[in-house]
């Protein structure tokens, strides 16, 4: 039902907030997360394209935003492709965040 769909919808934009922050991007979303989507603050606006546009080349989607990564898990999203986000991110040189 609608619960339970929001709940885990809640605990995978928790744990990606969560992943992003330990590999050192700002996250400006307010905790405790209350929707679905969820900001990754990126240095400057060329840093921001380069990395949408590896995760884009992984199959990952999010959107260039003010300044942001902007992520929108949804419930069938799960823990392994949370922790794909942040396996990828982690692998790119140079990352200024």
């Amino acid at each position: 039902g609608i619960d339970a769909i929001s709940a885990e919808i809640l605990r995978i934009a928790t744990l990606l907030a969560d992943g992003l922050e330990s590999i050192g991007f700002e996250v400006p979303t307010p905790r405790p997360i209350r929707s679905g989507i969820v900001g990754a603050r990126v240095a400057d606006g060329r840093e921001l394209l380069r990395l949408h546009g590896v995760l884009e080349k992984e199959g990952i989607v999010c959107a260039p935003r003010e300044g942001m990564l902007r992520f929108s898990p949804h419930f069938y999203n799960d823990e392994e492709e949370v922790a794909r986000v942040i396996e990828v991110l982690s692998a790119v040189d140079g990352v200024s965040r």
